[in-house]
């Protein structure tokens, strides 16, 4: 699913917006075909974690998402498509329930020099504003995609 040119480990920079102004950190993300781990810390935060565990459906992509300590049984679960080494997921509440934010993940492996992923929330009704951008280069430097840089949103 992701292609083998991203398999390993990777360095980078985390963007955070999730509940306040953007704070920054350094990042590692450890790739697989089906998996995507990643730490960072930003500042006066403790270590923060996730994991990503993608699989094939007939209906395109499943994933399902753990964060920090929660185990997979708490994992939450998203459906979605893969065109040309982009994922892009979105959020699956349980039936018969309503989401209080609807959720919009991106892993992008096009480019063979950088790997990052992306999430997006939104309120029901809501434009998506990006929360989160995890984003490696092979290089191992802290940077910001040069195709990405006007996609950013202001701290």
């Amino acid at each position: 699913m992701i292609p083998s040119s991203h398999h390993g480990n990777w360095r980078g920079a985390s963007r955070v917006w999730w509940d306040g102004p953007r704070r920054d950190a350094d990042l590692t993300i450890a790739v697989d075909a089906t998996h995507v781990a990643y730490s960072y810390r930003p500042e006066r935060m403790p270590l923060q974690t996730g994991a990503i565990k993608l699989s094939a459906d007939t209906a395109g992509v499943r994933a399902d998402w753990v964060v920090g300590t929660e185990t997979a049984a708490n994992a939450m679960h998203l459906q979605g498509v893969l065109q040309d080494g982009l994922i892009c997921l979105y959020d699956v509440p349980p039936e018969g329930e309503v989401a209080e934010w609807h959720l919009q993940i991106e892993i992008d492996a096009r480019d063979p020099e950088y790997f990052s992923i992306r999430v997006f929330r939104a309120a029901p009704g809501e434009a998506h504003l990006l929360a989160l951008d995890l984003t490696c280069a092979r290089s191992g430097e802290c940077v910001v995609h040069p195709a990405r840089r006007e996609l950013w949103l202001p701290p």
